[in-house]
């Protein structure tokens, strides 16, 4: 064997690997699992909704456009957020070496855009618009006002319950039970928001990041946080309490008063520093979250 073929032999491994750890990193990224919760929730909420004039294609393109609305926007917030994520979440692609941040804000480029275009195909341009709205502001968050506490919050809120909110751009019939979730789901989005601040906090002191946790400390912005869970669940029961809803939807609310009550609990039972509370509640939540989407198909 030549000296050229020993080289290559001996290079086509590291390659082979480095590219293996690229595209790892690109998949985490885009954070899978909060995608695939998109798309399933996006398409739930369809069923819930009954959108007048839409059918099986236009309701699988719209939850196709927010999947990839949602995976551009982690690619972008983990591009913007390297800073913060050394100290936050070191294990995040970027800041781990997996892929560089050119190729994570040429992933987010394209992923928006053909988001974009999705959206455009699907049937009403008010979709289009709004999604192109949406993008905007996921954007405007990571770069400005994710350092203006609450208004950053309201603002990743609103991005984050689009999938579920989106069907409010047709004609909705009927809304007892759609316009409460929608309800829920931003109230829970914004109460998560808030809390993540407390577990980022020290990373975004040292960053000079003004957030809820940073400018009033990160026990108010917890409880803030819980607080806004609870009205979750009080929206939730606004159909139990209106007599407008069946066996199934009431044995789902219960379930999720139950799952929200213990995430609130947890600080308080927990005689650990602030932050590392604040991260198994944002990780319990999650998969509280996950647990209520996936009951929603029995409603």
């Amino acid at each position: 064997m030549g000296l050229v073929s020993r080289v290559s032999t001996a290079l086509r491994v590291p390659v082979a690997a480095l590219r293996a750890q690229q595209v790892v990193g690109a998949v985490q990224s885009m954070r899978p699992g909060d995608t695939a919760i998109v798309i399933v929730a996006t398409l739930i909420s369809a069923r819930l909704a009954q959108p007048v004039g839409l059918g099986l294609m236009d309701v699988a393109l719209v939850a196709i456009a927010n999947g990839f609305f949602c995976a551009a926007s982690m690619a972008f917030n983990d591009w913007h957020d390297v800073r913060e994520d050394a100290i936050n979440e070191p294990t995040r692609p970027i800041v781990a070496g997996r892929i560089g941040r050119s190729a994570v804000l040429q992933l987010a480029s394209a992923l928006s855009l053909l988001g974009v275009v999705i959206a455009w195909t699907a049937p009403g341009w008010r979709y289009g618009a709004v999604a192109v709205g949406v993008v905007g502001a996921s954007v405007a968050y990571s770069m400005r006002l994710k350092s203006i506490p609450l208004v950053g919050n309201i603002t990743t809120a609103i991005v984050h319950s689009f999938p579920f909110w989106c069907w409010l751009l047709w004609e909705v019939e009927p809304l007892r039970l759609y316009l409460p979730l929608c309800l829920v789901v931003l109230a829970d989005r914004f109460g998560a928001e808030v809390i993540k601040t407390s577990e980022d906090v020290r990373g975004d002191r040292m960053s000079d990041i003004d957030t809820v946790a940073t400018r009033w400390g990160p026990v108010r912005a917890m409880a803030l946080g819980c607080a806004s869970l609870v009205l979750a669940a009080m929206a939730a029961w606004w159909p139990v309490v209106a007599g407008g809803a069946d066996p199934v939807y009431v044995f789902w609310t219960v379930g999720v008063t139950v799952l929200l009550a213990i995430t609130c609990a947890l600080p308080m039972v927990r005689a650990l520093p602030v932050e590392v509370v604040a991260r198994d509640v944002v990780r319990l939540h999650r998969i509280g979250i996950g647990i209520a989407v996936v009951g929603l198909l029995l409603v």
